[in-house]
Formats: C-alpha cells, structure tokens, sequence
C-alpha cells in the first residue's frame, strides 16, 4: 500500500507537506519566508515529477542546473529539496543515499556566469568591427545602453525614440513581458544613433539588405564577429547578446540604482533580475556608491553646518 502511494506521489506533495510539518514550524520567520519563495519555484519546474523517480543522477542534474543561477540560488533550492525528502529517506521509501556525495554548490568562481558582462574594450572592438554594418552597429548599441532583449532588437520600431524637449524619450511595450517602456535615451546611444543611415527601414537596427532582422539572424551575425575577435585574442569567449543587457543591468546597479529603477528601465517585472544584477556587480564600487549616498545624506540634513556653542545652541561652523 505504501508503494503504491509512493508511485503516485508527486514532488508537489513532498513540499506542500514539509511546509506543513513542526519541522518547518521550527525554522525562523525569515528562513520560513525563503522557502516558502523557493517551494513555487520547485513547484513550478519540477512539481510533476514522479517521487519514484527521484535518484541521484537526476538530482545531480538538478543541481547543476540550478548552479547557473547562482551559489546561493542553488543551494536553497537543494536543500529544500532534501528536507522535504527526509521523511521518506528515514521510512525507507526512499534511497538511504539519496543525497549522500551531492556536494553543495560553491561560490562564484566555479560556474561561470551564463551571460558574462561585456568589457568596455571588447565593447569597443565590436563596433570597430562592425563599421561597414550600421544596422547590426545600431542593434549593439541599443543592447548595450538601452539594455533591449535580442528579439525586440528586430522589431523596435522608429517611432519609439521620441523627442522630448532637448532628449529622446522611448515610448514602447516589450514584446516578451508586455511592459511599457518608456525613459530618456542614454547619450551614448544617442551619439551613435544619430549617426545618418540611407536606410528607410521602419526599425531603429536593420540587416544588411535594409530590412528587419530575425533573432536568429541577428545572433549569427554577432557570433560571426565574436569568433574573429575571439581568434585574435580581443574578446573573450562566450559573450552574448544577453550579456549585452547584463552589462547595462549591472551598470545600472553600480549606479545606486534601486530595484524599481532597474526594472523600469529593463522592462522587468520582478527584482529578481535586478538581484542578479547586483550579485554581479562590483562590489567596491557599490560600497562607493553607498558611502556617496550617506555623504549626501549628511550634507542635505538639518544640522549640517552647524556646531553647538558652549550654552548648547547651535551656530554655523566656522573655517
């Protein structure tokens, strides 16, 4: 009879009954809070899954997969994972070894992120390479300071950059999220968007024949020059388009930029990205930045200026 339930059991049960077991009652209100955010994670990817099926070659790859977001990303999940197992593991209706071997993730350093943050260098050799296309130079460059996703690269309109006083302002809906987009253009893409074109093409980044690009017409044609660049030692391996919007992200980050910024910017529509974007971030230069901000603090609040003088009153300070 146990076996029989055990085959219709699925990892959803396992979670919904660790959420409501005294063990997870036991653990703090903020630990209860990650794992109740990391179960519709589990959930959602791995929820229909077969509580019979679960060996560890499979969780293996679990966890490896679940490493491309992260250390830290990888670990909860995994965890949950086996303390939601245990009971079955203690009655024996699972492998004793289950989990046994299965190392945690380590730091950044031992997976590589997927979509690495361009260097300004190798932002530059780009465009250098890519001078004698300046449909594919303006498609580069909207991923790069306007941080547009590769497949709305090959359908954001003209009409989307519009002038606002002395700027352009875009005014768009992203196609993967529905969201509307709408902030002033960076200057950068502003210099190298000016640039005059005899294209008449109706988007802003064009092929060589004038027309719209396809997304993956567009990734070969970036993965050609990558590949020439790479042989001759200017670019690293693995850069993408995605990295692209990555760097904008994380210059947005190391900016001070909030979360709601990041994503009004980014057309996100969770912080989750704008925590990624962070993780990658340097972290000197947002302690900078936090530093910045407490200085500014200080010299726009009430007291600054002032000193107390020997009755306790305050006057300003003198050199």
């Amino acid at each position: 009879m146990l076996l029989t339930s055990l085959a219709k059991k699925q990892v959803w049960d396992l979670l919904d009954d660790y959420i409501a077991s005294p063990d997870f009652r036991r653990l703090s209100t903020s630990t209860r809070k990650e794992y109740a955010r990391v179960t519709g994670y589990l959930g959602d990817r791995i929820g229909s899954v077969a509580v019979d099926q679960l060996k560890r070659p499979l969780i293996r790859d679990f966890r490896d997969r679940w490493a491309l977001d992260g250390h830290r990303a990888a670990t909860l999940r995994l965890q949950l994972l086996k303390n939601a197992c245990r009971p079955m593991i203690e009655d024996e209706l699972l492998s004793l070894n289950l989990f046994t071997g299965l190392s945690r993730v380590k730091g950044r350093g031992r997976y590589p992120e997927p979509h690495p943050v361009w260097k300004p260098g190798e932002f530059a050799a780009v465009l250098e390479a890519c001078s004698h296309m300046p449909g594919l130079v303006r498609a580069i460059a909207l991923a790069r300071y306007g941080g547009f996703r590769r497949d709305d690269l090959c359908r954001i309109p003209v009409s989307a950059r519009v002038l606002d006083g002395a700027r352009i302002r875009y005014r768009w809906r992203s196609g993967k999220s529905s969201v509307g987009i709408e902030h002033l253009e960076d200057p950068r893409l502003t210099e190298l968007l000016d640039v005059r074109t005899s294209s008449i093409a109706p988007t802003i980044a064009y092929n060589r024949r004038g027309g719209d690009w396809q997304p993956r017409q567009l990734s070969q044609a970036l993965a050609r020059v990558l590949r020439r660049l790479e042989a001759t030692g200017k670019v690293r391996s693995g850069l993408t388009w995605h990295g692209l919007r990555h760097t904008r992200g994380v210059e947005l980050a190391e900016a001070g930029c909030s979360d709601a910024i990041i994503m009004a910017q980014l057309g996100h529509t969770t912080d989750r990205s704008a925590q990624i974007y962070r993780r990658q971030a340097s972290r000197k230069k947002l302690g900078d930045v936090g530093q910045q901000l407490v200085d500014d603090s200080i010299r726009s609040g009430p007291m600054y200026g002032t000193a107390p003088d020997n009755r306790g009153r305050t006057s300003p300070d003198r050199p």
